[in-house]
């Protein structure tokens, strides 16, 4: 998986750009990273649960009980079956589906999309927010993000956790 994931790393690459152009703020290396972990963890979760799949129809091949819930496969049988879609994708007898990139593409988009509205609206609330949390005092910096710390709604916005120069806020997203 961790071979088919750097498929992804442009098109990550590229989102986080876009995403930093509409911020129209200064980011931290720190900052900068967490942005990049946010769209590789959105892939990596969705390539993972392929491959999940993937590999539970490989061990109901040997194992026809895994076709029925294959949370009664042993250990052992989930290590065949993930060895065993390993040599097959390297052998080139089994693939990823031909959509996945595609969905993958989507969901970052929708990522992509979810992060500039939050920086739109940091920007557009920036002296209110200031006011509130920081006495007056305007933040020049983000130092730290952390996004997907709830439920993902309404196309991939989920809560955040932001550091500043100035100290961490919560932002959450509300309905459009």
């Amino acid at each position: 998986i961790n071979i088919y994931m750097l498929v992804f790393q442009d098109l990550i690459r590229q989102h986080v750009q876009h995403v930093k152009e509409a911020a129209a703020e200064v980011f931290s290396e720190a900052a900068s990273d967490d942005i990049f972990g946010a769209f590789w963890k959105e892939a990596f979760q969705i390539t993972q649960k392929t491959a999940d799949e993937m590999c539970a129809g490989i061990i109901a091949e040997k194992y026809p009980l895994a076709a029925i819930d294959p949370r009664l496969c042993t250990t052992k049988q989930q290590e065949e079956g993930a060895g065993e879609l390993l040599q097959r994708l390297e052998a080139g007898t089994a693939a990823f589906p031909v959509g996945l990139y595609r969905f993958v593409e989507r969901r970052l988009s929708m990522l992509e999309d979810a992060l500039k509205e939050m920086f739109r609206n940091l920007r557009r609330y920036k002296m209110q927010i200031c006011g509130d949390l920081f006495g007056g005092k305007n933040y020049s910096a983000f130092a730290g993000i952390e996004t997907g710390c709830g439920d993902p709604h309404n196309h991939a916005r989920s809560t955040a956790i932001l550091q500043t120069d100035l100290g961490k806020m919560v932002y959450k997203p509300r309905p459009s």
